[in-house]
């Protein structure tokens, strides 16, 4: 029996696809506790289905134990856990954070571009709650804001055509990654306009979005531009006290509503449209330039 056949034959027995010469890694994702029983399933099932879909070994916390975490250990190969990520994600509907311990194959640390968040997109006509939505931050999950901050991005996410986006202030990769995604389709124009003496703050992911081909314009008054709001598709307005950064979604206290009501959204709409006539495009020429601060407020937020 050649190798192919054998591997084949193992797996069959072990319930798996396949077997595969790659070699294991351990990772762990972190999952809130009171998540896991939902990993779990109604006698094991869903962990069952999760390990046989995705080649993987599961080891969740035991519920009566006073030193479990959040940390639910997976092992199995690269590919097989990145196959894992987003079955997961989609029975909790919450983004989860893998790292790997150093000794693992994997090299350790984060795995940056596996933690990229997989959410579903929603039809915007019909997947908003009648009457809007409320977010709250922190909303109490073991991972600060992840509950209320991936409905934040999924609605985001959801933009079909327009994306109109005022915001003071932009450091969330999280956030950013999803509004390059969004550029990236080639069907939904983006447009940011920002708070010009931000742009070049520790972290600001304004001007790598610009230099990747994003139009962005910074404000022109010698005020602040504090707002924080996206129209997206002309029919919805996500806006609050919430500026788009890892504090606002980790500890800070901030509130974000979601709205589709046409005499809420259209003022907004209008708003962006008057401040992007009078903005300043933001080129690679002119952004070293956009850190004076202004008069009246001294720049401050």
């Amino acid at each position: 029996m050649n190798v192919s056949r054998a591997c084949a034959e193992i797996a069959h027995l072990l319930n798996v696809k396949s077997l595969t010469s790659q070699p294991l890694v351990t990772a762990h994702f972190y999952i809130a506790k009171q998540s896991h029983g939902a990993i779990i399933g109604s006698g094991g099932t869903t962990l069952q289905s999760l390990q046989s879909k995705s080649n993987t070994f599961i080891t969740i916390p035991k519920k009566d134990d006073p030193n479990a975490g959040d940390v639910v250990t997976v092992e199995g190969t690269q590919t097989d856990i990145n196959t894992l990520k987003p079955l997961v994600e989609a029975i909790l509907q919450v983004a989860v954070v893998v790292k790997y311990p150093t000794s693992s194959g994997s090299g350790g640390g984060d795995q940056k571009n596996n933690n990229k968040m997989t959410l579903q997109k929603i039809d915007l006509k019909t997947g908003l709650k009648a009457g809007g939505e409320v977010l709250l931050f922190p909303d109490g999950d073991s991972l600060p804001g992840a509950g209320h901050f991936n409905r934040f991005l999924q609605v985001l996410q959801s933009a079909t055509k327009t994306c109109d986006i005022a915001i003071y202030t932009l450091t969330d990769d999280r956030i950013s990654r999803v509004i390059e995604d969004l550029h990236n389709s080639g069907t939904v124009k983006v447009r940011i306009l920002t708070e010009s003496t931000t742009v070049n703050d520790t972290g600001a992911d304004v001007i790598p979005l610009m230099k990747l081909g994003l139009s962005v314009r910074v404000d022109s008054s010698p005020f602040l531009m504090h707002h924080k709001f996206v129209v997206i598709d002309n029919t919805v307005i996500i806006t609050g006290s919430f500026n788009w950064t890892r504090s606002a979604a980790a500890g800070n206290a901030e509130n974000v509503l979601i709205l589709s009501t046409p005499d809420v959204v259209k003022p907004f709409a209008t708003e962006f449209n008057r401040l992007w006539a009078a903005g300043t495009v933001l080129t690679p020429q002119n952004a070293a330039a956009c850190s004076a601060q202004k008069k009246g407020l001294g720049g401050a937020n």
